[in-house]
């Protein structure tokens, strides 16, 4: 099942907030027992997922896919949710909350 949404031209949410016609873009995938997720390895400057379609994350000047997350040393956290956690509107992947908590706390968080 493939999932696409055309962005429709000359739609005033793209012109107050043109990164949300990359994330109308996002295809979903759908995985048995969790449901949809977005799609893996999905690139664009506005946003990018991993392998597992987990939202890169800024850390100190590093990409954190859910592998460099998970080889991460000292205290780490999950930010468990849906379309807010995920970032969607944000204007790139470092200004998710993630992105945001691993600028002010010595844990090391990612958005899940």
């Amino acid at each position: 099942m493939k999932a696409s949404k055309q962005p429709v031209k000359g739609n005033r949410r793209y012109e107050l907030m043109p990164q949300a016609e990359v994330y109308d873009r996002i295809p979903l995938v759908w995985v048995p027992h969790v449901m949809y997720v977005n799609k893996p390895n999905f690139r664009s400057d506005v946003c990018n997922t991993d392998e597992h379609g987990f939202r890169w994350t800024h850390n100190n000047g590093e990409i954190l896919d859910f592998q460099k997350f998970q080889e991460s040393y000292g205290p780490k956290a999950l930010l468990c949710g849906a379309s807010t956690v995920f970032g969607v509107g944000a204007t790139s992947d470092a200004s998710t909350m993630s992105s945001v908590l691993n600028r002010d706390s010595d844990m090391t968080w990612f958005n899940f």
